[in-house]
């Protein structure tokens, strides 16, 4: 995935996380879009 413009890829939330400091919190729109649809097809 591409950072937006201007955003940090390594704070977005879907950033593969290494540890040593706070973890990603930014979350972009097509992010929580994609995590919703996954929860609609995987969970009852």
């Amino acid at each position: 995935m591409t950072a937006l413009p201007g955003t940090d890829l390594t704070l977005r939330l879907m950033y593969t996380y290494q540890g040593g400091g706070a973890p990603p919190k930014l979350i972009v729109k097509a992010e929580w879009d994609e995590a919703e649809d996954w929860l609609e097809g995987n969970v009852d």
